[in-house]
C-alpha cells in the first residue's frame, strides 16, 4: 500500500510540474536572417519594368579583411589589386525563381561581404558589406542594361 501511494504521489508531481507550454526561463535566440531580392530591367523596356533575376549567383566571404582595397572579381574569386591576395568564397548560393534568397550567415559575430552576379546580365556584379551586428537585413539589388546601342 505504501508503494502505491508513493507511486501516485510521484505521478501527481510529474503531471502537475510539467507543462508543455510553460517556459523554462531560457531565452532562445533567433538566428540572423538575410533576405536578398535580385531584379533586372530588361533591355529596351520602360524604367518601371523589373523582373526577378532568377539564378543569380551569390558569393559570401566571411571576414574579408580588404581594408577598403579594390578587388578584381573573377568567377567568384576576389583578388586584392594592391597585395595580390586571393580570397575564395565561403558559400556560393543562388536566387530562386522569384529572384529571392534567404539565408542565415554561418557566423553571427563576423562581418561578411556579398558579391552578386546577375544571371540575366552575365558579367555584371554588385556587392555589399554586412557588419558583424546581430541584425536581420532585407536588401534589393537591381541590374540594368548597360549595353550601348
Amino acid at each position: 500500500m505504501k508503494q502505491i501511494s508513493y507511486m501516485l504521489l510521484t505521478a501527481i508531481f510529474l503531471f502537475t510540474s510539467c507543462n508543455k507550454d510553460e517556459s523554462l526561463g531560457l531565452e532562445v535566440e533567433e538566428p540572423r536572417v538575410i533576405e536578398i531580392s535580385v531584379l533586372y530591367e530588361p533591355e529596351n523596356a520602360s524604367r518601371n519594368t523589373r523582373l526577378p533575376d532568377n539564378g543569380a549567383k551569390v558569393f559570401i566571404y566571411y571576414e574579408p579583411n580588404l581594408a577598403g582595397d579594390p578587388v578584381i572579381f573573377d568567377q567568384g574569386n576576389l583578388t586584392n589589386i594592391y597585395t595580390g591576395a586571393l580570397l575564395f568564397p565561403h558559400q556560393v548560393l543562388e536566387t530562386d525563381k522569384d529572384g529571392r534568397l534567404t539565408f542565415t550567415p554561418e557566423f553571427d559575430d563576423k562581418e561578411f561581404l556579398v558579391f552578386i552576379e546577375s544571371h540575366h546580365y552575365p558579367g555584371q556584379v554588385t556587392s555589399k558589406l554586412f557588419p558583424s551586428f546581430d541584425i536581420n537585413y532585407k536588401c534589393t539589388f537591381l541590374f540594368l542594361d548597360l549595353s550601348s546601342d
